[in-house]
């Protein structure tokens, strides 16, 4: 019922291990890194021992390894004194990723991670950050995954990001505060039933759930096509402002 609940209020994402999860469970580790960040070979191992370590954890899953990859590879090219690249370290984690599964191409969450990221990495910029903006740019990206696998769309996408995303640092931060610390369940508690009660009240509005048929290949080329040139649009406008 969770999992429903989250895809059909068009927020299935947060239950997703992300980049976000990474950099708050590395600032758990803040005290251990900072001292070794005059350091930068001994920083950048840590780091990726302490990912690495999250990533057994957590799991097999793409979007822990697409996390996980992203955030080692940043930490490598910044101990190199480069300037880390979005693009480049996405790129590097789809190669690693299927170097080590190639099914992983064709995985469901291996899809929605990669999809979500791009989006977020082409049009923050442009939006300058907007939360709307972003939302509203990411549900568009991953409209032909979302309707070819599940046939519904969510009309209320970007009212629930708004109200949900921001309690999710809060969530994951006091979640691994509580496995340390179980007296800090009663602050986790009340964000939990927050995020559960919206979702589940909009998931629950039929009418906000459009059935929609599989999209199919000349569609999604079709609606690629228009996500490259909206993106050239913005790229463009920022440009001339």
């Amino acid at each position: 019922e969770l999992r429903d609940n989250l895809r059909l209020s068009g927020v299935s994402h947060i239950a997703a291990a992300s980049g976000l999860h990474v950099s708050i469970f590395l600032m758990l580790f803040v005290l251990v890194r900072r001292p070794l960040r005059k350091h930068p070979l001994l920083h950048t191992a840590v780091t990726g021992l302490i990912v690495f370590v999250y990533m057994v954890l957590i799991g097999e899953r793409a979007s822990v390894m697409r996390a996980g990859i992203m955030a080692i590879a940043a930490a490598v090219v910044t101990a190199g004194r480069r300037r880390s690249d979005s693009f480049t370290n996405l790129a590097v984690a789809g190669a690693a990723i299927c170097m080590m599964n190639p099914y992983y191409a064709v995985d469901i969450g291996f899809q929605l991670s990669f999809a979500a990221t791009l989006s977020i990495v082409l049009f923050s910029r442009r939006l300058r950050g907007s939360t709307a903006g972003i939302s509203a740019v990411v549900m568009l990206c991953l409209l032909p995954i979302t309707t070819f696998y599940f046939n519904t769309l969510s009309l209320e996408t970007v009212l629930v990001n708004l109200l949900v995303v921001p309690l999710v640092p809060a969530m994951i931060g006091l979640g691994y505060v509580t496995c340390l610390l179980p007296a800090a369940a009663c602050l986790l508690r009340p964000v939990v039933s927050l995020v559960l009660v919206t979702t589940s009240f909009f998931a629950k509005q039929e009418a906000l759930h459009l059935k929609v048929p599989s999209a199919y290949a000349l569609w999604i080329a079709v609606w690629l096509l228009v996500l490259v040139l909206s993106y050239r649009l913005l790229r463009r406008g920022s440009r001339g402002a």
